[in-house]
């Protein structure tokens, strides 16, 4: 996260840079300040290759942050960016299974799965840049309810 702000400091219109600092610190558990930074570089990054990666992970922050319904909306965009991977997978079942959309997060989920054959939660979680315990307990719970196998 310091590096991240130092380097933001001396680039501050890079939103590649704002990404990195909004993943750490969604993965640091600080929502509120992620949410702001992540939103910063998808209003800076235009059509930047960063922007679905941004709003998946804005979306993540509003998961882990107890707003799913919000989420949904940037999972779905960043779901439908050429240049997202599986985070933005992730951030859609999360938001689905949050608000007890399991259907529609078993749908998501086999989508992940059509590109990532053999996926499994705890290949997410060893992937996952989450540091904090209990986030990635829900994460994975959130997975798991959408069939996603252990």
């Amino acid at each position: 996260i310091t590096t991240a702000r130092r380097a933001i400091s001396m680039a501050p219109g890079d939103p590649q840079t704002m990404l990195y600092l909004g993943i750490a610190l969604t993965s640091a558990g600080e929502f509120d300040e992620a949410k702001q930074v992540l939103c910063n570089a998808r209003e800076i990054g235009g059509q930047h290759h960063s922007q679905g990666a941004a709003s998946a992970w804005l979306a993540m922050a509003l998961n882990f942050g107890g707003d799913p319904v919000t989420a949904e909306p940037y999972a779905r965009e960043a779901v439908a960016n050429p240049f997202t991977q599986f985070h933005a997978n992730t951030a859609l079942i999360l938001s689905l299974t949050g608000q007890n959309q399991i259907e529609q997060a078993v749908e998501a989920r086999r989508e992940l799965e059509s590109f990532r054959p053999g996926i499994t939660c705890g290949w997410i979680e060893t992937m996952t840049p989450v540091t904090q315990l209990e986030i990635r307990k829900r994460m994975m719970a959130g997975l798991s309810a959408a069939g996603l196998p252990d």
